[in-house]
């Protein structure tokens, strides 16, 4: 396999594995890994739990903005266009629907992006940066 010729580094195969495959087969590729290693997804590491509405509300009154990053954690550039325009509207949507605030800002999942999904992304309202 491509990602483990001449790899350094774990995390170098971990890049090249998102560089060269869609979300739905590194989704499924975490996934048999974790059967494999009897991971329990529910026992994600101490004190690195997700933020609730409630505490990003929060952080918004006192002018924290929250920003996008994509619904489902997608490197955009691995994906169709149209699939690209979903994650990020999805996202934003979500966003906005659970902050009550406008989302105004948007990361690149591992900083890839192309001509196509920044038009994507100021096609949402969000300026592509």
């Amino acid at each position: 396999m491509h990602a483990f010729e001449g790899a350094p580094t774990p995390n170098k195969v971990l890049e090249r594995l998102i560089a060269d495959n869609p979300t739905g087969v590194l989704y499924g590729l975490a996934e048999m890994l974790e059967d494999r290693l009897r991971i329990d997804r529910a026992d994600g590491p101490r004190g690195q739990l997700p933020m609730s509405w409630e505490m990003l509300r929060e952080m918004g009154a006192y002018g924290i903005e929250t920003g996008a990053h994509t619904a489902e954690h997608t490197v955009l550039t691995n994906q169709p266009l149209d699939e690209a325009r979903r994650e990020i509207a999805a996202c934003k949507s979500v966003l906005e629907k659970g902050t009550g605030r406008p989302v105004r800002h948007f990361a690149y999942c591992n900083g890839w992006y192309s001509a196509g999904v920044a038009q994507a992304l100021r096609a949402e309202g969000s300026p592509a940066r």
